[in-house]
């Protein structure tokens, strides 16, 4: 702790230093102010002297134009009358002015109004001054061509001094000789009173007027140039409160910055007090190091039990000495943070350590503290996680089945050669795909939603059958299982298992086929047409769209079959259905139902247009020939029609009616249409 106690002394003696400094230039800040102050203070006193005659002036000027005494005026002399009314005590109170002084252009007084005479020396002086200052003028001057100007100064007589404005009053009326011009004078007395209003409005302790040598000779001014008066100034101190201030505030701040680094030095001694029992207790392997020559300063418990070292041998040592070979460990530290190292053991045994390393600064000395972890069991995990990935990915990569790796979201993060040939898109294509949009289109949603709900947890897994769409646009069939792949107890990724079915469900939508087709004709056969007619059924009630049953039967079949044979008689059925299916619509229902027996279920028709679709197959049917056995085989066909109300009957219903109109058709003499309603009336068609 030496190195703090020293730098604690260091401070001190910087603090005192500085607050010494402080005062000094405080002293001398205070000569610099008063001689600031004193010089402003005398520029203030000369701007409010030109102040003052520049008022005197200004009122000067404002009473200045005589037009109308002059147009009344009688030559050689003004009116007095109006002199005395311009120039009374009221135009003098209100100018605060001592007096007005008019004088003729010989100098002789034309009006005197004023609060205190002027004296005989006095006048005279205001006399010569106007003389000096002011334009004179000849009988030849033409006045309109003079310019009025101003001139104001301080004048001393009789132990009075006085400031006074004087300026030539020029008629501009009409054209004027010197005759008509006059002089025009403002004055004022700077007495007692005049001069302490004076100190007030511009902050002054006090003024006053001195003819002879005063002792201190800088705060005066000189009135006037010609003559010996001055006017004295003296204010109050300049303000020295700043200065005061700011020695109390360095020095307040230096007892402060003091304090401070007291506090500052005990706190660092606890600091270190408390990090040397923290270094010791803690579980970690820690090190103190020399970062010159790698020397361990200091060990902890942990780092003891952990070496193994007798005593305070690791103490003697250094990082390149606990080093099992290769590169300095101090250069490995300087290079990389963490590193991982190789070190011997006091028994001789190596472990793989990883070193964390940060610089500190204990008791004023630079060192390296070092955190150590024995790694050594987590390399061997790793090489075990390498050996069970790398049969995990042949696995994956042999597998038979398609397996895909998937995040969250559906994105496809990985696929094996078996799923890329399946779906006939590149391994390094399909990882920039979400496996949803792969599937037909008709299942997206549908699928989302389940997948949805297996990434919230609503299910544990996915097993379902799923169409996908391959490179060329064909539907392949699969088998998929996806299930999430848990690692410390959360979903981190999906898997999912797709097995190739579509031989599977090519096989049983052709047994579906057989099973709901007729083998000969390719049409629906009953089973399948009393199923279709229960769907139909069901929408017609929710949607109260109209149904209309009919049943076909090839006349004089058995003739035929007598006539030219079985084979014939099939080749009649499949033709008849051929030409039936032509003239029929995509939502029309049409199956053989036994024999030369065929039912129609004609959907969103009414009777009448049931009755229009009957007539057409009729007349197609008429004209068909058939060729077998080198010979043409006509046909006809009788047809039973009847309408279906599906909200009060069921299908049979309909259909048995259908075949009672059938009966009637065939006993009219066959090849015609006979129509049956609901309501057992009974129409036919020749």
């Amino acid at each position: 702790m030496l190195p703090f106690r020293r730098a604690v002394a260091v401070f001190f003696s910087i603090a005192l230093s500085f607050l010494l400094l402080m005062l000094v230039l405080l002293l001398g800040s205070r000569s610099m102010m008063q001689d600031e102050y004193r010089q402003s203070k005398q520029t203030l006193l000369q701007a409010a002297l030109i102040n003052e005659k520049r008022e005197l002036t200004r009122a000067l000027y404002d009473h200045s134009s005589w037009d109308d005494a002059f147009r009344q005026m009688q030559l050689p002399e003004l009116d007095p009358s109006w002199l005395e009314s311009t120039f009374g005590a009221d135009t003098i109170s209100s100018n605060d002015m001592s007096g007005i002084l008019v004088l003729a252009p010989d100098f002789t007084e034309r009006f005197n109004n004023s609060l205190q005479p002027l004296t005989a020396e006095q006048l005279r002086l205001v006399r010569d001054f106007v003389r000096q200052h002011q334009i004179s003028c000849t009988p030849d001057t033409r006045l309109s061509s003079l310019q009025q100007s101003a001139s104001s100064d301080f004048l001393t007589a009789a132990g009075q001094t006085i400031m006074l404005s004087a300026a030539p009053v020029v008629p501009n009326t009409f054209e004027a000789s010197c005759a008509h011009l006059s002089y025009l004078v403002f004055w004022r007395l700077l007495d007692d009173g005049y001069l302490a209003t004076m100190a007030s409005n511009y902050n002054f302790s006090q003024l006053r007027l001195s003819r002879g040598t005063e002792p201190d000779a800088t705060q005066s001014i000189q009135l006037n140039t010609s003559q010996p008066t001055r006017l004295l100034w003296s204010a109050p101190a300049p303000p020295y409160n700043n200065l005061y201030k700011a020695l109390g505030l360095s020095m307040v701040l230096t007892i402060i910055l003091a304090v401070l680094a007291l506090v500052f030095y005990r706190n660092i001694k606890r600091g270190h007090q408390d990090f040397y029992s923290l270094f010791e207790k803690n579980r970690a392997i820690q090190l103190l190091v020399n970062p010159l020559n790698g020397h361990i300063v200091m060990a902890n418990q942990a780092a003891m039990a952990f070496y193994a070292y007798p005593g305070k041998d690791l103490m003697r040592l250094t990082l390149d000495d606990l080093s099992a070979g290769g590169l300095s460990t101090l250069q490995l530290i300087g290079s990389a943070n963490p590193c991982e190292v190789t070190q011997k053991l006091w028994n001789g045994t190596t472990r793989r350590v990883e070193i964390n390393s940060g610089q500190i600064i204990l008791a004023g000395e630079p060192l390296l503290y070092l955190i150590i972890h024995d790694v050594t069991q987590t390399h061997q995990a790793a090489r075990e996680l390498e050996r069970s990935e790398a049969r995990f990915r042949a696995i994956f990569e042999d597998a038979s089945l398609g397996i895909l790796q998937l995040d969250r979201y559906g994105q496809i993060l990985d696929a094996n050669p078996a799923f890329s040939q399946m779906i006939g898109f590149p391994e390094e294509n399909l990882t920039r795909w979400q496996w949803i949009d792969l599937i037909h289109h008709k299942e997206r949603e549908a699928t989302r939603r389940t997948y949805q709900a297996l990434i919230d947890g609503f299910v544990d897994k996915l097993s379902h059958q799923q169409r996908f769409l391959n490179a060329g646009g064909e539907i392949i069939w699969t088998q998929m299982n996806i299930s999430p792949v848990r690692i410390n107890g959360e979903d981190s990724t999906y898997v999912a298992l797709v097995e190739n079915v579509n031989e599977h469900m090519h096989l049983q939508q052709k047994l579906q086929e057989m099973a709901a087709k007729d083998p000969l004709t390719g049409l629906y056969n009953r089973r399948s047409m009393e199923e279709q007619a229960a769907r139909e059924q069901s929408w017609s009630k929710r949607h109260g769209q109209s149904l209309c049953v009919m049943i076909a039967d090839i006349d004089h079949f058995k003739l035929i079959n007598d006539s030219y044979g079985h084979a014939s008689g099939d080749i009649v059925l499949k033709e008849f259905a051929a030409v039936c299916n032509a003239h029929l619509r995509e939502t029309d229902i049409f199956c053989r139902w036994g024999g030369e027996e065929f039912v129609i279920l004609l959907t969103q028709t009414d009777m009448q247009q049931a009755w229009v679709v009957a007539e057409r197959l009729r007349e197609a049917v008429e004209k068909m020939r058939v060729h077998c056995q080198d010979q043409h085989i006509r046909l006809t066909v009788s047809l039973g029609l009847s309408d279906w109300s599906a909200e009060r009957e069921d299908f049979i219903s309909a259909l048995e009616r259908a075949d009672t109109a059938l009966y009637d058709a065939k006993r009219g003499g066959r090849n015609r249409t006979v129509i049956v309603n609901s309501e057992a009336q009974h129409s036919a068609h020749p």
